[in-house]
């Protein structure tokens, strides 16, 4: 999942956590089910008993793995979900301007409301007639125009990024964190209880 233009989930973190889910199901189905680990052969060789006694301990070794995994990917999450995100380092090169988000190219519009209304406050500064037509009047009400244009779109665009906000928590904290140590949690529990 892409969160703001960045990945919100690494490789490593994916990997980590499907490796300690799969560790965990396996065990707590073995548990559910009955299954005598015991007989067990990996690559011709028999795990034996002691496999048993081990894998919690394995699954702990996972869950610290993901945690390390899953908190590098919640820092890297909490630092692109901030108002001071900066777009390109510059504005110049072979392609020319670079593409800009929805926000970016708000802002920019509001800086050109800015301007023209600096330009109107100077006409009327310098004692210039403000009259219905005239090239003033009809600046300001573009520069009004303008301005409820751009209120409806960051409202709109605050409104899509709360909904993606929450979807990109349900995903890392949900999906990520809460499941995979939650099932590593109960495999621990059944090991040290079920023997």
């Amino acid at each position: 999942m892409h969160f703001q233009g960045q990945q919100l989930i690494s490789q490593s973190t994916y990997v980590s956590s499907r490796t300690l889910v799969t560790v965990a199901l396996a065990k707590v189905f073995s548990i559910w089910y009955g299954v005598d680990t015991s007989e067990l052969e990996v690559f011709g060789l028999k795990l034996g008993g002691a496999f048993d006694q081990a894998l919690p301990i394995l699954i702990g070794f996972l869950a610290l793995n993901h945690l390390l995994n899953w908190l590098a990917d919640l820092h890297a999450f909490q630092v692109w979900n901030s108002s001071s995100k900066v777009g390109g380092s510059s504005a110049f090169g072979y392609g020319g301007n670079p593409l800009q988000s929805q926000l970016e190219d708000a802002i920019k519009r509001i800086g050109n409301i800015e301007e023209s209304a600096h330009g109107v406050l100077d006409s009327v500064e310098k004692g210039k007639p403000f009259e219905t037509g005239s090239q003033e009047s009809q600046r300001m009400q573009h520069m009004v125009k303008l301005s409820e244009e751009q209120v409806d779109l960051l409202s709109k665009l605050q409104t899509r990024v709360s909904s993606l906000t929450f979807h990109g928590h349900m995903y890392l904290w949900g999906w990520f964190c809460l499941m995979p140590f939650g099932v590593a949690g109960y495999a621990i529990y059944l090991s040290t209880h079920c023997l």
